[in-house]
């Protein structure tokens, strides 16, 4: 993907705080917008080469990258919520005059975003929502963060390692390169060192802050059903995911967000996109291909409390490691297979092919 010159923008200036300089980058002038969400205390550039692979196609898709409030070279403004890093994303997407965006979100990046779908729908043609931690049950959700140097002195690891273990799965950790020769865990390490100790140079106020918000969050309904909404949803989750909710709490975020498309990743960890970045773009990019004709008013009112289509996708296949080889507590790997309860009537058709619903009646 070719160097592009970081832009900025003055957010906050009709609103009551300290206006501040965001960060962001653009790639590519295609009709599809795409704007990708990062997760917790992280800047854009951890996005690492998932939108590269839209710049194979740069007449197709236009690519926003940027620094939430407060991290990489976003200045820190105010202490903020989610509701409020949601509003400063609606002020990006009006001053690049986005009217219609396709947002790809990660982890508290993906709570962002749908706070951001609550407040103004209207801007949203599609939402992929990636490894949305259990939010909305207080400081549990994030226990895990909190006893990182705990566990370190306890098993005499590296925090960096206990990070990347807690954000990658063990299978994909101990697995072979797809790219280069080696583990996986050798090049991994590096990226979650940098990504570890990067949200040690922002300021004490700007990580206060975005703990704060991301612990005491509570993912909301919108007031629309289904067939009401304009937009489409799909969510991916890791069944090794430690950070991910646990079978009661999935359940209930699925009642509240009520997808289109869920994948659940089996082996997956928290990082999907970087475990498997090919499969992850290739579903990405069709589900943005498939919100171009989407058409709510098609699907029947009868049908609402059938609207999930659930894939599930196989990750680190030959290369399964117990749970039990991680020292964070895995919870979803045995329970969603025997306890996830899915309508088998299928609402949207099954990527790639999407036939219609008059197809799967």
């Amino acid at each position: 993907m070719e160097k592009v010159e970081k832009k900025y923008v003055m957010i906050g200036k009709k609103r009551k705080c300290k206006p501040f300089k965001m960060a962001y980058k653009i790639f590519g002038c295609g009709s599809n917008k795409v704007l990708f969400v990062m997760g917790f205390m992280l800047e854009g550039k951890f996005w690492s080469g998932i939108p590269a692979k839209y710049m194979d196609e740069p007449d197709k898709y236009t690519i926003c990258v940027f620094d939430q409030c407060g991290t990489g070279d976003s200045d820190y403004s105010y202490f903020s919520n989610l509701k409020h890093l949601a509003m400063d994303i609606i002020e990006l997407l009006n001053h690049l005059k986005w009217e219609k965006t396709n947002i790809v979100a990660v982890s508290i990046g993906a709570a962002v975003s749908w706070e951001l779908a609550r407040i103004e729908p209207d801007l949203i043609k599609s939402l992929n929502i990636l490894s949305i931690p259990s939010i909305g049950f207080g400081l549990n959700t994030y226990r895990q963060f909190l006893m990182l140097p705990i566990y370190s002195r306890l098993h005499n690891i590296e925090s960096c390692e206990m990070y990347s273990r807690l954000i990658i799965s063990d299978s994909f950790f101990n697995s072979p390169s797809k790219f280069k020769d080696g583990l996986n865990k050798e090049y991994v390490m590096p990226l979650a060192k940098s990504v570890h100790n990067s949200r040690f140079d922002y300021k004490y106020m700007s990580r206060f802050s975005h703990w704060i918000s991301a612990a005491f969050h509570k993912v909301k309904p919108i007031n629309l059903e289904p067939f009401e909404r304009k937009f489409p949803i799909v969510m991916f989750f890791g069944t090794d995911d430690p950070l991910a909710p646990e079978l009661k709490r999935n359940e209930y975020i699925y009642q509240i967000i009520k997808p289109n498309l869920v994948y659940i990743c089996n082996g997956g960890g928290h990082c999907l996109q970087t475990e498997d970045n090919e499969t992850f773009n290739q579903l990405s990019m069709k589900f943005i291909d498939y919100s171009n004709d989407y058409k709510p008013d098609s699907i029947e009112t009868n049908k609402i409390n059938q609207f999930y289509n659930v894939q599930f996708l196989e990750y680190n296949v030959g290369y399964r490691i117990p749970s039990s080889n991680n020292p964070f507590p895995l919870k979803n790997s045995i329970i969603f297979k025997k306890n996830f309860h899915v309508n088998p009537t299928l609402i949207f058709g099954v990527i790639p092919s999407w036939p219609t619903i008059l197809d799967l009646i």
